[in-house]
Formats: C-alpha cells, structure tokens, sequence
C-alpha cells in the first residue's frame, strides 16, 4: 500500500490512534519525521477510507496512486478525419484483446489524435509490435506524459521512437 503523509508535525499522538483506530480495520503504523507524518496500511479498504476521511476533514495529506488504480496513456495517430470513438473501441477489444479504459479525441487542427487509456500491463512496445492496423488503417502510437507546470500550465509530452514533442497549453 502506498504510505499517506499528513503535513505537519503530530502534537498529540494518542488522539490520532484513537482516530485512526475508529477508521482503519486493520494494523496500521506510522513514522514522525521533521515537517511530517507518514501513515502506513495494511489494505486497500483501509488506505481508502483514510483518504476519504482525511478529505472530509480538510486536512494537509498527500499519498500516491494504488498499483491497480495506475493506467498508461498513448496516443494513436494515422486515423481518418469522422472515425468514431466507439470504432476505435470494438476494434481494440475485439481485433486485439485490448481493453481500453477510455479512448478521447484530442482537439489538433490537422489530423485526428486519439488519447488511447489502458491498464498498466499494456506497454509502447506492445502496441507497436500487435496493433499497426486500426480499422483496415495504418497507425502510429506514442506514450503520453501529462505534466503541470509551476505556472499553471498544462505540458503535454508526446514520446515517439524518432522525437519528443513540448506542447504547452495556456491556463485552465
């Protein structure tokens, strides 16, 4: 289980057990450090329902996604202009046994990008090793990375086997 890390320094541990005790079902530890708590869980049930709890109570905490909660992203390139989403979805799940979590269009003003969501299990290399063709279509595929910037701005990172491409977007 990833840890949760709550800001600040603990000045009472006995309440925060005792809180904790009344959430968590099973063990649980923690660590002091400096600035911060860490949180360590057992299970799933238990990392969620602190999460949960914590973000009712609007308190400072962080904590990293689940390995099961984890997709990869990519982008599919090469697809007519008009080709639909649920095509692109039936043939990935029946032609190739991929299921998609989502599949979106991405707005460019040339030809049509689609942003393909898969589980982890799914890697560039697959893709491009067992899907070249979508729809009788000759296609491309590159990895993803979504980053923000110290400005608000929204960084998309495309990665292909030939360059990397920075488009920045304005605020949102």
């Amino acid at each position: 289980m990833p840890p949760i890390v709550i800001d600040g320094k603990t000045s009472n541990q006995k309440a925060l057990i005792q809180d904790l005790k009344s959430i968590v079902k099973g063990d649980f530890s923690l660590k002091h450090t400096n600035y911060t708590t860490i949180l360590f869980v057992e299970n799933k049930d238990d990392h969620t329902n602190v999460v949960k709890n914590m973000k009712d109570e609007k308190m400072s905490y962080h904590t990293y996604t689940h390995r099961d909660d984890k997709s990869h992203a990519f982008v599919l390139r090469g697809l007519a202009e008009g080709t639909k989403i649920n095509d692109i979805e039936e043939e990935l799940e029946e032609e190739h046994e991929i299921k998609p979590r989502a599949v979106y269009q991405m707005k460019t003003k040339e030809r049509p990008l689609f942003l393909v969501v898969t589980d982890p299990a799914i890697t560039l290399e697959y893709l491009n090793r067992n899907t070249r063709r979508i729809l009788h279509t000759r296609v491309t595929w590159e990895l993803h990375i979504t980053t923000t910037s110290s400005e608000d701005h929204h960084d998309f990172i495309l990665c292909s086997s030939e360059s990397i491409f920075l488009i920045t977007f304005g605020s949102v």
